[in-house]
């Protein structure tokens, strides 16, 4: 039986002087009364989340962020081993399999599974295919192949803002939307060549060589290699290094001194970000009508080409220092708007923070270049899910203390959201540049890259020394 609380006008002279306008006497309940159109369901309608089950949807999220900080790295680490294209059609069909479980799940406990698996595969699958992407450009096309991919990312982004704004949509609709070009992906990724830099990684000398031959002659170039001087240089090392790769797992992340250092900073800089956008995009209304959703739309479509800009102008670290520092910027002064003088019209609140959401976007956007650059190729795709992974521990932190900072004021959670980046701005600092450099295979290749760093440094440093010595 359902019982809701009854407007002030409506309760008996006793009950009237327990309630005022302000204060309300709590009622017990056993459902809501959701008021949705006939024939949709929600994830809470349908088994009835709230009241004494309202901590469902809690284990829900916590079984979801568990599962994909185990999940997201076993599934770089299977990608570093077996190879790019491999894991990405496994991604695939499990993102199928799972959304159509997710479709018409019949209990909780199996929609909670099935997403999971959705979140998990599509996650491992994103980082796959820019992964792959970077692996098969050369160093003028990187950075566009590249924001072109996340361009994908931003179409999704705002399809489901204007889903959104359509008004509630059942949950089945929205499995099945999502799942209907993920079957394009499967023949995508089937007429692909796997990553020839993976191969070499793994010294796989004649599929790298295949791979290559292959490429040349889609694009009308002749390749021509000394095939028994490179077979005999490969046939020496790969006796040595391929026990060590098969062997490799998340812990050499830490282990490595080197990688340690990378994967501490840059862990610092992603769960930043991806609490920062999440504590933003909390704070968005909701797009209602065509005005609110062209706040979106093109705030959204004009970063790409603005971080485009910027890696092409700049160094990774200058365009991410910046993109951070102008992210800064906009949550201060949202969280002092906010704070001062809330602003009367939905449409202004709406067009601030959507600002804050397109600059967090083209950090995000040079962030994940600049991540996986980081790496060797050896274990760039597993280091990549795993800071995926911390940037959703973010995200689930910036969800827990919504509420509670939310209690103290409607600024505090950007007020939090700037100081984050503030300390991304921080972390920035002792990240290695790596726009000018080769792409690291091994973790040898990466070790000589930080000797050499190192040496120049030194260099530069007596250099400077001597001019001051000269003159005075």
């Amino acid at each position: 039986m359902m019982r809701v609380p009854l407007p002030i006008s409506q309760l008996s002279p006793s009950d009237r002087e327990y309630e005022t306008d302000t204060e309300r006497r709590a009622r017990l309940c056993n459902e809501w009364n959701y008021e949705l159109p006939p024939g949709v369901q929600t994830m809470a309608s349908r088994w009835n989340l709230v009241c004494d089950y309202a901590w469902h949807v809690t284990l829900v999220e916590v079984f979801n962020i568990i599962c994909g900080l185990v999940m997201l790295p076993l599934a770089g680490q299977l990608s570093d081993k077996t190879g790019r294209r491999t894991i990405a059609i496994c991604c695939v069909i499990l993102a199928m399999c799972a959304a159509l479980a997710l479709a018409y799940a019949n209990s909780l406990a199996v929609f909670a599974v099935s997403r999971t698996f959705v979140g998990a595969s599509v996650s491992s699958l994103r980082v796959t295919t820019l992964v792959l992407l970077l692996e098969m450009t050369t160093k003028s096309f990187r950075d566009l192949y590249c924001c072109l991919a996340q361009a994908g990312l931003l179409l999704g982004s705002v399809a489901v803002t204007a889903l959104e704004g359509t008004g509630v949509l059942d949950m089945q609709v929205v499995a099945i939307i999502g799942i209907m070009p993920t079957p394009l992906l499967f023949f995508c990724f089937h007429a692909l060549e796997e990553s020839p830099m993976w191969h070499l990684s793994m010294w796989k000398f004649d599929e790298a060589k295949d791979v290559l031959i292959s490429m040349s002659r889609a694009n009308g170039i002749t390749f021509i290699v000394d095939a028994p001087v490179l077979e005999r240089q490969f046939d020496i090392r790969r006796k040595e290094e391929v026990p060590a790769l098969r062997s490799s797992c998340v812990l050499d992340l830490l282990t490595n001194e080197v990688l340690r250092r990378r994967v501490v900073r840059a862990f610092c800089v992603w769960f930043c970000l991806f609490f920062s956008m999440h504590a933003v995009w909390q704070q968005t209304p909701r797009h209602t009508d065509v005005w609110l959703l062209l706040t979106a739309v093109v705030p959204r479509a004009a970063s790409l080409p603005a971080a485009y800009a910027l890696m092409r102008t700049f160094s990774r670290k200058q365009a991410l220092a910046m993109c951070v520092a102008l992210s800064c910027c906009l949550a201060f002064g949202l969280a002092f708007v906010l704070l001062l003088s809330p602003p009367s019209s939905k449409v202004l609140l709406t067009l601030l923070c959507e600002l804050t959401l397109a600059s967090l976007g083209m950090t995000y956007t040079v962030v994940i270049i600049h991540s996986l650059e980081l790496f060797p190729t050896m274990l760039r795709t597993m280091a990549a899910c795993t800071l995926l992974s911390c940037g959703r521990l973010g995200a689930a932190v910036a969800t827990a203390i919504a509420l509670p900072a939310q209690g103290l004021h409607s600024s505090a959670p950007l007020f939090l959201v700037a100081l984050s980046l503030l300390i991304a701005q921080v972390a920035l600092i002792s990240l290695p540049e790596t726009k000018r450099g080769t792409l690291p295979h091994t973790l040898y290749d990466l070790e000589v890259d930080v000797i050499k760093q190192t040496v120049m440094d030194i260099l530069q440093e007596c250099s400077f020394v001597g001019l001051r010595e000269d003159y005075p």
